[in-house]
């Protein structure tokens, strides 16, 4: 009997170990699969940046077609049946394949609708693509996808915020798009992209890059302007509208705040601003109190300068001084960047613009977000407090000491040479038609 008991708790032991050791072996084998999952993404990604930062290079050296195929180079054919060839490289201890198709088609593999995130319909000539990289890693594949643009030369050298002399932040940056600078790009802490986006410097870089950041040596050029000037180098010049808007404008219609005869527009210390849709010609902006302000697009707001020829502007005048919270409601659904755009002269007789251009300043704490568009390549922009901010920026001249948050807009992406996400997914591992890897994504 004794035996029969021994043999039988015997058993009861051997079963229960088995157990404890089946159930380590499951949880370490269900570990090392979330750790191949997590790998076999940051290696897709990788494929994605490297296709997007190879893409840029050649689209700024030699270009490539806009029907055309990409890998390392233009294909010289657009896609086939099954689409674009791809680039199958090793990253780490797995490998990644990227496909960049051509958007120019309305059906088939290479139709505009045919890639995450929405079509960009504006500006015109804007050229887009898909990319689609699959990473592996241990056997396990992930895949993803972006929507990037390009286009011709255009009024924003980028989305997001860029810099035509240097730009610096000194505090967090949460971002959707790409920050740039012609100068030195000084970022004091780690950025994070909320999707891949790049940052591109011109003579030196002082930041940390990593995870869907790419950082991409390459400037852009300072428009052509001067104090006379009556078009820009830009193919979209917005210089004739500070000349036509001088006289004929809707300066008159903003309510809740006061335009003097010099067309300095100031607060009454806090409460609402109204600006219904029109095109308004200021030589500066006093901001004193809190405010609310409401616009109804489209908005065109000029600020003028003492620097320009015929502006009627007095000394002094030409800048934008924000000095308590704002609040930005665009009366719109959904809001765009295009709503409200702000073109600033500034002084082209500072060249490259530097802290001394006249000064562009938010030194409060900016809500909303402020959805825009800013244009204001002789200025010198400043931020002490934390902003809130979606669109495009081009500033002479940047130094931003609060919180960035910046999502950049679609609608005035892709207007340079570089190649420029609007939209990423993460996507089923296997494409939902076999013979079509950028497909099941969208």
């Amino acid at each position: 009997m004794v035996l029969i008991v021994a043999i039988a708790l015997l058993l009861a032991i051997t079963l229960l170990v088995t157990a404890v050791v089946w159930g380590a072996v499951a949880s370490n084998t269900s570990s090392n699969v979330a750790l191949w999952r997590d790998e076999a993404l940051a290696t897709a990604n990788a494929g994605l940046q490297t296709a997007d930062q190879r893409l840029t290079n050649v689209l700024a050296s030699t270009g490539v077609a806009a029907t055309d195929c990409f890998t390392t180079a233009d294909t010289g054919g657009g896609p086939g049946p099954s689409g674009c060839p791809g680039e199958t490289e090793s990253y780490g201890g797995g490998s990644y394949t990227y496909y960049v198709t051509p958007l120019s088609g309305s059906s088939g593999v290479d139709s505009v609708n045919s890639c995450t995130g929405w079509p960009v319909t504006s500006p015109t000539g804007v050229v887009q693509r898909c990319i689609t990289s699959i990473g592996t890693y241990a056997g396990v594949s992930r895949r993803v996808q972006e929507r990037v643009v390009s286009g011709p030369a255009g009024l924003f050298p980028l989305s997001g915020i860029a810099s035509y002399s240097d730009a610096t932040f000194n505090n967090s940056v949460t971002i959707s798009g790409n920050l740039g600078a012609n100068g030195q790009l000084k970022l004091n802490q780690t950025p994070t992209f909320t999707q891949p986006g790049d940052l591109y410097w011109g003579t030196s870089l002082q930041a940390t890059c990593t995870g869907n950041c790419t950082a991409v040596h390459q400037s852009f050029p300072l428009p052509t302007e001067s104090a006379t000037s009556t078009a820009c180098a830009a193919v979209t010049s917005p210089c004739e509208g500070f000349a036509t808007s001088v006289s004929t404008n809707n300066n008159a219609n903003i309510t809740g705040a006061t335009v003097t005869g010099g067309r300095v527009l100031g607060d009454s210390g806090g409460g609402s601003i109204t600006i219904p849709a029109g095109t308004y010609n200021l030589c500066g902006i006093n901001q004193t109190g809190q405010e609310n302000i409401t616009y109804t697009p489209p908005v065109v707001i000029y600020i003028d300068s003492p620097y320009r020829s015929g502006s009627g502007c007095g000394g002094g005048t030409g800048t934008v001084l924000s000095n308590n919270k704002t609040w930005f409601i665009d009366t719109s659904t959904p809001a765009k960047a295009s709503d409200l755009q702000i073109f600033v002269w500034g002084n082209p007789g500072i060249s490259p613009p530097s802290s001394s251009s006249p000064i562009l300043s938010f030194n409060n704490v900016i809500n909303g977000p402020m959805t825009a568009d800013i244009y204001a390549p002789y200025s010198y922009l400043s931020i002490n407090n934390d902003f809130n901010f979606a669109g495009s920026i081009a500033a002479g001249n940047v130094s931003i000491n609060g919180k960035l948050t910046l999502a950049a807009s679609a609608d005035t992406a892709g207007t340079s040479t570089f190649s420029e996400p609007t939209a990423w997914a993460t996507c089923p591992a296997t494409p939902s038609s076999a013979s079509d890897p950028d497909s099941g994504c969208y």
